[in-house]
């Protein structure tokens, strides 16, 4: 589905995961897994399904016109290919399936770069700069409930009574989870909710050095995901309990984690 915003010439994608923006992290989330696949010991012809996935979930991305959604997968596929580095899977393979994917990459990004450059460079229409007031409704939110915070799903509610500058405040909720998170469960929700995150990345960086490199891999890819959809939440809200492929991949890790302790242990009493 197509529309028009901003009022200039361009169009952005929208599907049925609710926005544009939604798309775009739907799409940073799971494209690092279709790429980490192009590296394992799988049929070929799997391969050539994950790199067509790859292809049109790029071109899907870039059409979204989301900046920070742009922004995010590009630091997801550089942190991939660190956290591959780091677990020692680099070959020649693997040089070389990183110069096709970065190929596809900039072929993909030339074939859009007049609407890349548009979208960059071009007026926004204060859709940017018209967060900031944003931020402020949420930072006096928590300042006025610290602990407990408003309720979850109350922001909505309560949003228009904390407008500092006593003037006009777009009625959209603040672009940040994270002070989202804050507003409506208090600075201790936060720190618990961070934690929760960082247990989850932390597992998953254990993952990465098991023995079977499926595994690491896998893990490495829903790491890079994971990753440019934190880093997205800085700029966009989040409903966390909407993310349920975020949870299912959480899960993945997890379980990993206990699979990888069980084969340890069984090697140990061998």
């Amino acid at each position: 589905v197509f529309f028009i915003r901003y009022y200039i010439p361009i169009s952005r994608v929208w599907g049925t995961s609710g926005g544009p923006n939604s798309l775009a992290k739907y799409m940073e989330l799971l494209i690092p897994l279709s790429v980490v696949l192009l590296f394992t010991q799988i049929k070929l012809r799997h391969k050539l399904a994950s790199g067509l996935v790859f292809i049109c979930a790029l071109s899907t991305l870039l059409l979204t016109l989301s900046r920070g959604g742009w922004v995010c997968f590009v630091g997801s596929m550089c942190l991939v290919f660190l956290l591959i580095l780091r677990a020692k899977l680099i070959s020649l393979r693997t040089l070389v399936v990183i110069a096709v994917i970065i190929a596809i990459f900039g072929g993909i990004s030339l074939g859009f770069s007049g609407l890349i450059r548009l979208r960059l460079f071009g007026e926004d229409y204060g859709a940017a700069q018209g967060r900031m007031p944003l931020n402020k409704v949420a930072l006096s939110i928590i300042r006025a409930h610290p602990f407990l915070g408003v309720g979850v799903k109350n922001y909505w509610k309560i949003m228009h009574l904390y407008n500092p500058n006593l003037g006009y405040v777009a009625p959209y909720i603040v672009h940040n989870a994270y002070l989202l998170k804050a507003a409506e469960m208090g600075i201790p929700g936060l720190i618990i909710f961070l934690w929760l995150l960082s247990s989850i990345f932390l597992q998953g960086l254990r993952n990465t050095k098991a023995r079977d490199s499926f595994t690491s891999l896998i893990n490495i890819g829903i790491l890079g995901g994971m990753a440019a959809l934190w880093a997205h939440w800085l700029v966009d809200p989040a409903y966390i309990g909407r993310h349920a492929d975020l949870w299912v991949l959480a899960g993945l890790v997890v379980a990993t984690g206990k699979i990888n302790r069980e084969r340890l242990l069984q090697t140990k009493e061998g």
